[in-house]
């Protein structure tokens, strides 16, 4: 296994090693010991999959707010994605900054994401899946987000904004409010 810490302090791209011969591969996606030992504790208590039909779509960016916030391990299972991490974390010295990595299905990479980052992702292909282990319970009034295209953060997602595809949902999130602390 492989560790990369990125820009945004906290969030680690995890890099796993697969055993490959002429039959083709194996590798171990998750096993809490190794991960304890990167000092990621977490108790994912789900496992999520998110299916994209087509290239461009995008989903985030997305959290729970206080005292409902998660800690997530992201990872691309088919098809390839632009994953994107916010620091909404106020008292963070990479406050407001995100961070950009292209994940593909062949490349057995996780994104550690603690607690206080927004998330989201666009597929860059069509039929993209995408598999989460999240830490906390889901609660539906404290689920939400930030525009995409917030232009306070002034994120450059790389694609055509004429070419994208939003659900309602995420084309209703608020943008990012200075004065609101998401997370201490």
């Amino acid at each position: 296994m492989k560790v990369t810490k990125t820009s945004i302090n906290g969030v680690l791209i995890i890099k796993l090693d697969p055993i490959i011969d002429l039959r083709g591969s194996f590798v171990e996606v998750y096993q809490k010991n190794d991960f304890s030992k990167l000092g990621i504790n977490s108790d994912f208590n789900q496992d999520i999959i998110t299916n994209c039909l087509h290239k461009n779509t995008v989903r985030g960016l997305h959290f729970q707010k206080m005292p409902f916030e998660q800690e997530k391990l992201v990872r691309c299972q088919r098809g390839a994605i632009r994953d994107i991490s916010v620091d909404l974390r106020k008292n963070s010295n990479t406050y407001k900054k995100f961070f950009s990595v292209d994940l593909e299905d062949t490349d057995w990479t996780w994104i550690y994401l603690p607690a206080g980052i927004a998330h989201g992702f666009v597929s860059l292909d069509d039929n993209v899946q995408v598999t989460y282990k999240v830490s906390g319970d889901y609660s539906a009034q404290h689920a939400t987000g930030i525009k995409w295209d917030d232009p306070a953060l002034n994120i450059d997602w790389q694609i055509e904004e004429s070419s994208i595809i939003l659900s309602e949902k995420d084309k209703s999130l608020p943008n990012f409010d200075e004065s609101n602390i998401y997370f201490s």
